[in-house]
């Protein structure tokens, strides 16, 4: 082989890397929406990993899907991390407390403020990686990971908290190198504040491990993120794909079956990590978790989708009336579709959508790509980096 050929390959070799990191139309890092289920399962992970006790995982579960949903309701980030915090400090309790009398054992209550405080904090860590921001969610997770495996190293499991929740500070910074000097002081503060329950000197080692982990979601989470939702996706289109056909002859049955697989697939990265951090099975049932969860996410878009094919018929007709009938034709199937989907969510049954005037489906069209331009705020940052190179 020639020199230039081998040179040819080793640069084709680091486009396709440098190309992995980037974000493709489907595999974006901000989402529409923050999502409760993966608030909930995000800080049942965390709490199991820092509490090694299955109460733990309650605490982070509610806290988290909680912190979510008052965010959602109330659009107040103070008042969701209050929520999730308090959730999950509160279901800590009344579990561990519950458990406790059950065995007929004397409740210890600085065991369960400690207890109850990593509860709360877990909470508030699933609720950072539910989040639709996503440099939080991404630098959250990459905390939660490096965090866990340094804590696995040293003797701390509680470094999993505080790489997350440094990971999930800076991850709302937009700056990048104030992103990573505020997740390496939140870190570097966490980590002290851990330090404390091993004594004097456990306090500096733990907030220099505590700064580095910090510095690590910072600067590699939003990479790795991305990294592996584009693995996801080439694992879903590689082996998925294969039986695709199969699986819709089954009807929403089978295409459920398929989301249940893919949310396994998109879960093993994670599911590798914990089973080796804690226990295989811990990593099986958060792939296994995953893919549920995935699965009903599934059912319901296809329920949606069924109702809204009723719409598609009245759809056609409004743009029939502002556009010509070869360019309606040429309209993606897809978005005929999308647009039946939100209208449904709209109006109670089709004979409502259909009496409306044409005016109205133009304002209601204007409102639909508002709200997706508001939800995405980020998207055309990708573009105007592509046309500055």
């Amino acid at each position: 082989m020639s020199i230039s050929g081998i040179s040819g390959g080793v640069s084709n070799f680091v486009h396709k890397v440098r190309d992995y990191t980037k974000p493709r139309p489907n595999t974006g890092a901000d989402s529409a929406a923050a999502s409760p289920v993966v608030a909930g399962f995000s800080g049942g992970v965390t709490g199991y990993i820092a509490s090694h006790d299955p109460v733990g995982a309650i605490g982070g579960a509610v806290g988290g899907a909680l912190g979510i949903k008052v965010g959602q309701k109330t659009e107040s980030l103070s008042k969701a991390m209050g929520a999730s915090i308090a959730g999950g400090a509160l279901a800590t309790a009344a579990a561990a407390t519950t458990l406790t009398m059950i065995a007929g054992n004397a409740v210890n209550p600085i065991g369960l403020a400690i207890f109850s405080a990593l509860g709360g904090l877990s909470g508030l860590s699933g609720m950072m990686q539910g989040s639709c921001m996503g440099t939080v969610k991404d630098s959250s997770t990459a905390g939660l990971i490096f965090g866990s495996s340094i804590g696995a190293m040293t003797g701390n499991p509680l470094l999993s908290l505080t790489g997350s929740l440094a990971g999930a500070t800076g991850g709302m910074i937009e700056n990048k190198a104030l992103r990573i000097l505020a997740s390496t002081a939140v870190g570097a503060g966490l980590g002290a504040a851990t330090g404390v329950l091993g004594g004097p000197a456990a306090i500096p080692i733990n907030a220099v491990m505590g700064a580095i982990t910090g510095a690590l979601a910072a600067t590699t989470g939003p990479t790795l993120g991305q990294v592996q939702r584009n693995l996801t996706d080439d694992l879903q289109k590689g082996i998925l794909g294969k039986i695709k056909n199969f699986t819709n002859k089954l009807g929403n049955t089978g295409r459920t079956a398929l989301g249940v697989l893919g949310g396994v697939l998109s879960s093993a990265p994670l599911a590798v990590i914990l089973g080796s951090l804690v226990n295989p099975a811990v990593g099986v049932a958060a792939a296994v978790g995953m893919g549920i969860m995935t699965g009903v996410k599934v059912n319901k878009l296809l329920k949606k989708q069924d109702i809204a094919k009723a719409y598609q018929e009245n759809v056609k007709q409004f743009l029939l009336k502002d556009f010509s009938k070869e360019e309606v034709e040429k309209t993606p199937p897809q978005v005929i579709m999308g647009l039946a989907m939100l209208f449904s969510d709209k109006y109670k049954n089709k004979d409502e959508f259909a009496a409306i005037s044409q005016e109205q489906f133009r304002q209601d069209v204007t409102e639909f790509q508002n709200k997706a331009i508001q939800a995405q705020p980020n998207q055309a940052k990708p573009q105007e980096e592509a046309k500055a190179q």
